[in-house]
């Protein structure tokens, strides 16, 4: 969610900046400096906490941290994006999903396994994936100058915790160590994650997986919000700190020491269609 979407979301609820900070922790003249746009860079932890209040009213802290987290029953028809095949009796309860149950899904159906819960992945759209198209050929040249970093594109399995119970497939990845790249997954965070948002995935990719990339040791992840035209950058590590752009800018790439950039507007110049239907 941007800056932009929190402020219609607080207008929309009515809420007061004291009432946003009792709900997420954050102190109220942060709140106003965030929601305002004054402060330019916010961190992660805030912006999540504030981001979760205006949609949830509620928290939840691990060691610390800000984790996003989805709401949930044992019946499956409870989480968000769940197939219809996984109301089938013979697959375990939300919450329970394990790799395993993962890697036996139908051949034929796309889905994410995070923290035990199951999430279907519809159709992208074609900007979605002209996007996609456009990044990876930036990053494919990039590579020129950093030899040891490899670029993947979805669908691919990230096996993120290196756990049993948590398996996604980014937009686009970035791995710089090669010990985690195996033939059918990678085992492991990714040293930058990027994710093209679509209205299915939304919450998911704000909320729920910028949690689970932040907790995994990922150092960089990218939302980028076609519709908005914005770029909202996470960099994770002692000082997390957010970055929001948008498609006239261009974006620095972190994890490079900021030697690179990819510039939005030329990438925007090349996305073309007929028609928004």
């Amino acid at each position: 969610m941007t800056i932009e979407e929190m402020q219609r979301q607080r207008k929309r609820l009515g809420y007061t900046f004291a009432q946003i900070a009792r709900m997420s922790g954050v102190p109220e003249s942060t709140v106003q400096k965030v929601l305002a746009g004054i402060t330019k860079s916010p961190g992660v932890d805030t912006v999540a906490a504030i981001e979760k209040a205006l949609y949830t009213g509620s928290q939840d802290y691990t060691n610390g941290r800000m984790v996003a987290e989805v709401s949930y029953r044992n019946d499956l028809s409870d989480a968000p994006y769940v197939p219809e095949w996984a109301h089938d009796p013979k697959y375990p309860r939300q919450g329970y999903y394990k790799v395993l149950d993962y890697l036996n899904l139908p051949d034929d159906q796309r889905a994410e396994l995070i923290d035990g819960v199951l999430y279907d992945m519809a159709a992208p759209s074609y900007v979605h994936q002209a996007i996609i198209v456009e990044l990876v050929t930036f990053f494919r040249n990039m590579q020129k100058y950093h030899p040891g970093c490899h670029v993947c594109v979805s669908p691919l399995d990230v096996q993120l915790d290196c756990d049993n119970r948590t398996m996604v497939e980014p937009d686009i990845l970035i791995i710089c160590d090669p010990k985690k790249i195996t033939k059918p997954r990678i085992v492991g965070a990714p040293d930058l994650v990027i994710e093209v948002l679509a209205p299915s995935t939304r919450r998911k990719d704000l909320q729920i997986k910028l949690g689970k990339y932040a907790r995994a040791g990922v150092k960089e992840y990218w939302m980028i919000d076609p519709d908005a035209q914005t770029i909202l950058v996470c960099i994770f590590g002692d000082e997390n700190t957010t970055h929001m752009y948008t498609f006239d800018d261009k974006v620095p790439v972190w994890i490079s020491g900021g030697e690179v950039s990819v510039d939005f507007s030329e990438i925007r110049s090349n996305i073309t269609y007929t028609r928004d239907e």
